[in-house]
């Protein structure tokens, strides 16, 4: 199954035991019992949710995996565990979104609004919008001028040229930009820190800084 899983700056998981080095391309096998939140490699479905586990400070490494002998358990998020783990290909931040966008846009089903915990949502096309309400809820929009929304403890992020996203009480907020020489990047902010406020739409300058819309 195709996952996604994120490390610390060394490449390292720490389950409250010895902490685990992980490279890229190496298959690494779980000795005993498989249990979610317990023993076993652990990664996510949503890319975005494992900013719950390993937010994109500090160093933080993410990446897609492919995990074997997954089990049938889940929680409130979209974390899985299964009985070996081959680590296919580091993610940037950006790569990380794009990822998210493709996720909730397959996971849609063509539905642009959703609601109810663990929600999804996901739009295409310029000047769309995208809005997911419910603890944990998710919402991604791709396109120019675009936008997104997305309700408390939630992921709102949005590709594109002239873009805005929302959120409530602990939602996390990316959000695509160029900066001043052209290049595209990817802002990063947490409803709740740094000024960010609740309920209200913003979008990065050149700088990379949030201003409201």
């Amino acid at each position: 199954m195709k996952l996604y899983k994120g490390f610390n700056k060394d490449w390292q998981c720490n389950g409250g035991g010895t902490p685990f080095t992980f490279e890229i391309g190496k298959q690494y096998t779980h000795d005993g019992p498989v249990k979610l939140c317990s023993s076993g490699f652990h990664a996510c479905e949503a890319p975005l949710d494992i900013w719950t586990y390993y937010p994109p400070v500090d160093g933080n490494q993410f990446a897609e995996v492919e995990i074997d002998g997954v089990t049938n358990e889940k929680e409130n998020d979209t974390k899985r565990v299964g009985k070996s783990i081959v680590v296919k290909a580091a993610l940037t931040i950006a790569g990380l979104v794009s990822a998210q966008i493709e996720w909730c846009q397959k996971n849609a089903a063509g539905k642009e609004v959703a609601s109810g915990d663990s929600s999804t949502a996901a739009s295409s096309g310029n000047y769309s919008t995208a809005a997911s309400s419910g603890y944990s809820s998710t919402a991604a929009s791709s396109g120019n001028y675009s936008k997104a929304a997305c309700d408390t403890n939630g992921f709102a992020c949005v590709a594109g040229i002239g873009r805005a996203v929302k959120g409530n009480a602990g939602s996390a907020l990316a959000c695509g930009y160029q900066d001043a020489e052209g290049k595209n990047r990817i802002a990063v902010a947490y409803v709740g820190e740094n000024g960010i406020e609740a309920d209200t739409w913003y979008q990065p300058n050149q700088a990379g800084e949030w201003v409201k819309q």
